[in-house]
């Protein structure tokens, strides 16, 4: 039994050797291994790699339009995309009452224009 902790970057050279804790006379050499951790950018992986898998999913959301095609059948894709448009408009209603957001500010600005007109009808003369 053994254990080999390998650091999260993982990405480098490796070599294992394996001692034998039995080995009471000591003329068992130990056995040595090499082995390389390569960094793999899953961006970059060709996303064909696993068809049976994306047919599978294919299948899967066949109800909602999902289906497998190969590369060779591109143009005819692309037809077929151009001439259904499965997108739909979303319309929202906002209404809007200050009164009832912010009865402060609503306020406020009342208190604003009644002290505005009495400013004006006090320089003026008027009653």
């Amino acid at each position: 039994a053994g254990r080999l902790d390998v650091p999260a970057s993982g990405a480098a050279e490796y070599i294992l050797e394996f001692t034998s804790d039995r080995d009471e006379q000591g003329d068992t050499p130990p056995a040595r291994t090499r082995f390389s951790v390569r960094r793999v950018d899953v961006e970059h992986e060709a996303p064909t790699s696993d068809l049976a898998a994306l047919q599978q999913l294919a299948r899967l959301t066949a109800e909602h339009g999902g289906r497998y095609r190969s590369i060779s059948g591109l143009p005819t894709t692309l037809v077929e995309l151009a001439a259904r448009d499965p997108r739909q408009p979303v319309a929202t209603t906002l209404r809007m009452d200050p009164a009832a957001q912010r009865p402060w500010a609503l306020l406020l600005a009342l208190v604003a224009a009644l002290a505005a007109e009495w400013a004006i009808r006090r320089r003026h003369g008027l009653p």
